[in-house]
This record gives structure tokens, sequence and C-alpha cells, in this order.
């Protein structure tokens, strides 16, 4: 039976109710504020690696640590540029955060390539010692002179091997005429060269399709990368060299950095250094899983039985790289590998 009693509400009052309602919900839920302060983090490594992983979850921590003030933007494999464009960018502002190798970095801080010194170090809890302590204070005070801001604690990218297309590295004379992929920094390309390879500085993102055209025979990089870069396809040998030692400096231009409150520095410097002493983790239980993982993935893998022929080679190397850091920096790394030259 059809209701005797009329509705009240008019139209209007319906209409006006209805605003009313929708005022109280966008008042409750409001749309997430964009960040007050956000950088751009360029770094060459792919998104695999556990250096993506762990900045992936330290943005995720600074935000919410933060309230939501403080937002990294990541940009993992070289999406920002080329290494050498990435520094000038970070310089220039343009990019606020940066993660490197020393190799790198030393194209602004000479000194911040020593740790890569060929066959310098014989362990990685050897090179952390030294680089968490004088050494690395000494180049961290030489990159605040020079407009970069250094996290106290470095990130690690391990020692480097070789993989190649062509045949294994057992000899030092198996690198004669090599194309080996390096980084364009002056340590990289001498080292290689001195030791009788045509070293062939390629941006990161481009190092697959060198391989596949053969513009280069090799690479040398450690091995997380040539599993999260998926270079174990186009190759077909990886021979265990552990000539380098790289760290990875976690770095953002002093002005960006100045700009920050101190609140959100110290959050900053709290969550980025716990993530790389995390990462460090990660990469020292990496190695033997990675080869395992490697030769399943089609690499034939082989340890170089004597590095002695290839120190030996490096001799002129060692006395001109002597040359080219400063005396402090020499003098610190000798003391933690005993004498090279």
């Amino acid at each position: 039976m059809e209701s005797r009693i009329s509705n009240p509400i008019t139209r209007r009052r319906f209409v006006a109710g209805a605003a009313a309602f929708a005022t109280i919900g966008m008042i409750r839920t409001p749309a997430r504020a964009a960040a007050q302060f956000t950088f751009k983090v360029g770094y060459p490594l792919p998104q695999g690696h556990p250096q993506h992983i762990r900045m992936t979850e330290a943005a995720a921590k600074i935000l919410a640590a933060t309230n939501g003030r403080m937002q990294l933007q990541l940009f993992p494999n070289s999406e920002l540029g080329s290494d050498d464009s990435s520094v000038a960018q970070l310089r220039s502002g343009a990019m606020e955060m940066y993660v490197g190798s020393d190799g790198v970095l030393s194209t602004v801080v000479a000194d911040a390539a020593i740790e890569g010194v060929g066959f310098a170090f014989k362990s990685q809890p050897q090179a952390l010692a030294a680089i968490d302590g004088p050494l690395g204070d000494v180049v961290r005070k030489q990159m605040v002179a020079k407009g970069i801001y250094p996290f106290s604690k470095c990130w690690v990218n391990g020692f480097r091997q070789i993989v190649t297309s062509t045949k294994p590295i057992k000899t030092v004379d198996d690198l004669a005429g090599l194309k080996v992929r390096t980084p364009g920094a002056k340590l990289y390309v001498d080292m290689f060269r001195t030791l009788g390879a045509s070293p062939t500085p390629v941006n990161v993102a481009d190092v697959y399709s060198g391989l596949q055209t053969k513009i280069i025979d090799a690479v040398e990089v450690p091995m997380a990368i040539i599993e999260a870069s998926k270079w174990y396809e186009p190759t077909k040998f990886l021979s265990i060299t552990n000539h380098i030692w790289g760290n990875l400096f976690v770095v953002v231009n002093a002005d960006a950095w100045k700009s920050l409150p101190p609140d959100i520095q110290s959050v900053l410097n709290r969550e980025i250094n716990a993530a790389g002493m995390l990462e460090r983790g990660d990469m020292l239980n990496a190695d033997v899983a990675l080869r395992a993982k490697l030769q399943s993935q089609g690499l034939t893998v082989n340890d170089v039985p004597d590095i002695a022929p290839f120190r030996a080679k490096l001799k002129p190397f060692y006395t001109d790289m002597k040359s080219t850091f400063s005396p402090e920096a020499w003098a610190l790394l000798e003391k933690t590998t005993g004498k090279l030259t």
C-alpha cells in the first residue's frame, strides 16, 4: 500500500545534503600531498641488482620516516644518461643524487679510484676496512671540497671478473689483443692496456648489443652485474680473476644536500647507510651462488691459477698509479695491502 506520509526532503535540500556529504568525504580522505623535497637518484646498475633492490627499500623507509616530505625517484640502468653524463648532472644539480663506482667518480676526485688498483686487495673485508677507515676519509674529504656530499658508508660493487665470448682467461697472455669493455676512467683503461688487452669503453646500456655485434669480446665486471644484465647470454666463458675490487659511492649534490632540513638529513644518513650495510652482505654472500647460477646458465667457469704474472706485468702501471694519486692516499693504500711498487 502506498504510504500517505509525504517525503519532507525537497530536491533542493537533497542536492545541498549530497554536496555537504561529498565535502565531508573529501576532508576525511584527502589526496596525498606532493613531497616537499624530491631527489632524482641515477645509477648504471639494473633493477635486478642488490644495489637497486636495497635502494628501493631505503626510498620507501625515507618516505615513511619523513611523513611523505622526502621522496627519492630512482632511475636505474643509466636511464638518465651515461656515467659521465650522470656525474655532470650531479655536479650541476640536474640530478640530486648518484650511485657510482670509484672509477667513474675519479673524473672529479682522482683519489676515489685508488681502491681499484689492480690486484691490490685480497678480500672484501680487507678492502672495506680501508674504505671505512682513513683511506676512505681522505676521499670523502676531497669530494666535499668538490661540491659533493658522500654518505659515510660505501656500498659494494664487489670483485670484478672477466666474461668473454671468445676464450677463457687463464694466463696473462690470454688478454693479448682482447677487446675488453671497461669504464672510461684512466685506471681501468691503463691497467688493461698494460696487461696487453685492447680496452674499449662502452656505456653499460650498450654492452649486450656490443657483445652480440663483436664490438667487444669481453666485459670485466662483478658477477652480480653479469647475471642481472643477462650478459651470460652473448658470452661463453667466465674467468674468476678478482682483478679489481670496487665500491659504490652514494653521493648528493652539496647544494641539494644543504637545502634539506637537519631532520631529513638525519633520516637520509640513517637509512642510506643502513641499506648500504645490507647490500654489502648481499654482495658478500652472492658470489658462491652466482658462480653456480652462471654456470647453469651456460657459462664455462674457470679460476685463474696464478696471479703473480699479472702483477709482474703491471709493475709499470703501479709506478704510474703511485704518481697519479696523492702521496697520502697511496701511503694509506699500501698500509693495508703491502707494497705494490
